[in-house]
């Protein structure tokens, strides 16, 4: 999916990580929720900070978070990760 928000709020053993497309009249457009245990960072502790290095930082301010969630929408546990980066597209298959 296409996003230009996430959140992530960290908890003991795991994170919950948010990615919202939010229109420009703040409308919650799509969203995904996702949980990654503890486990799983650690196991891609190097391949994450790897990725994270070459998508670089974000050239503005982040927009502010949105609020609530699109009706029938859950969390997934994720346990396998994988990153990518071509030119300016950047790709996380959860």
């Amino acid at each position: 999916m296409f996003f230009n928000r996430y959140g992530v709020d960290r908890e003991d053993g795991f994170c919950l990580v948010r990615f919202g497309l939010v229109s420009k009249a703040g409308l919650l457009i799509d969203e995904y929720a996702c949980i990654l245990p503890q486990q799983t960072l650690e196991s891609n502790k190097t391949s994450l900070l790897e990725y994270l290095g070459r998508i670089g930082n974000p050239k503005e301010e982040p927009p502010p978070a949105w609020q609530g969630h699109l009706p029938g929408k859950r969390a997934h546990v994720v346990d396998v990760l994988g990153m990518a980066v071509q030119n300016q597209l950047a790709e996380t298959p959860f």
